[in-house]
């Protein structure tokens, strides 16, 4: 059932391919992660860490879960009235994110959740815009059979400087594809290919980055005014 909605939400966002070749890297994507059976070292080490803290956590907080920005991210200085988890792992490809996904929640009943899906796998693996999006859709359903009801929010891609036009094509059809899957699951979609995030050229604005891919102080503070603009329901968790 996932393929067949992945195949028709690519055949919407325009990403071209034959609909037997994307059903069959579809469910490549979706079925071989999990055959590698269970998550990685640095996950496990990580949700160790993390176990005291998930135990003593009230009800109410906003989970950040994804790869480095996530990771990055000081998200309680950013959002001080709120309860925050940063449960980021830098590097961590969106399929290797579902397998721990549940395990990353605290007990007690969170408040939302915000996503950082997609960029390792399009960045450090090199992976398709279609496999980026099989993985993305699975860690969603997972989010939702474990805390059905939780509001989310999923953050696009940011930009890049220095990009091939390969890789930036790409993230574009990457982020359209997460468009369509926020909408059909109902969680809110944060743009963050906008000013002043972009520069004129549309490439990660130099003055917020700090390196290539990731954002700098200034970055993340631009990063928190979009979730506040776009974060639906967990925005308002984050600033109530």
């Amino acid at each position: 059932m996932v393929v067949a909605a992945l195949t028709a939400t690519l055949a919407a966002v325009g990403v071209a391919a034959a609909s037997r070749d994307v059903r069959g890297a579809l469910r490549r994507a979706l079925v071989d992660p999990w055959r590698r059976g269970g998550a990685s070292a640095d996950a496990e080490r990580a949700l160790a860490a993390w176990a005291s803290e998930n135990e003593t956590c009230p009800s109410g907080a906003v989970v950040f879960l994804g790869s480095s920005t996530a990771a990055r991210g000081d998200w309680a200085s950013l959002f001080p009235r709120a309860r925050t988890l940063n449960r980021g792992l830098g590097g961590e490809t969106t399929d290797a994110l579902a397998i721990r996904l549940a395990k990353s929640f605290p007990p007690n009943r969170p408040a939302a959740a915000v996503f950082y899906l997609g960029a390792a796998d399009l960045r450090m693996e090199g992976a398709s815009a279609e496999t980026a999006l099989a993985r993305a859709d699975e860690a969603l359903e997972r989010f939702r059979r474990a805390l059905d009801g939780v509001d989310g929010a999923v953050l696009e891609v940011l930009p890049a400087r220095g990009e091939s036009a390969e890789r930036r094509a790409a993230a574009e059809a990457f982020n359209r594809g997460l468009a369509e899957l926020a909408a059909r699951r109902r969680l809110a979609f944060v743009r963050t290919r906008v000013p002043p995030i972009v520069d004129a050229q549309g490439e990660l604005s130099a003055a917020l980055a700090a390196d290539d891919v990731h954002l700098n102080d200034a970055g993340y503070r631009a990063l928190a005014e979009r979730l506040k603009i776009d974060g639906g329901a967990a925005a308002r968790a984050l600033d109530p």
